[in-house]
């Protein structure tokens, strides 16, 4: 009953509910046409895109630690 390729007994059984209630054929269908409406993206896009959230994640973290560092400078004084 195990899902070879994943592993896991809960895919397994969501898998068998979904084409039960759907129907393979429907399901394949669907699925193409939402891939197909999503543009695809370059490997240039996908680095710039990983890169601005790397950049906004730090920027995020350097501005929380700031603002630690000067809430306990402002209580000390």
């Amino acid at each position: 009953m195990q899902n070879a390729r994943l592993g896991h007994w809960s895919h397994d059984l969501w898998q068998r509910h979904h084409v039960c209630r759907r129907g393979p054929a429907r399901d394949h269908r669907r699925r193409d046409a939402v891939a197909a409406a999503q543009p695809r993206r370059s490997d240039k896009q996908v680095y710039a895109f990983r890169m601005i959230g790397i950049m906004l994640t730090s920027g995020a973290i350097v501005l929380a630690l700031s603002a630690g560092a000067m809430w306990q400078w402002t209580l000390e004084s």
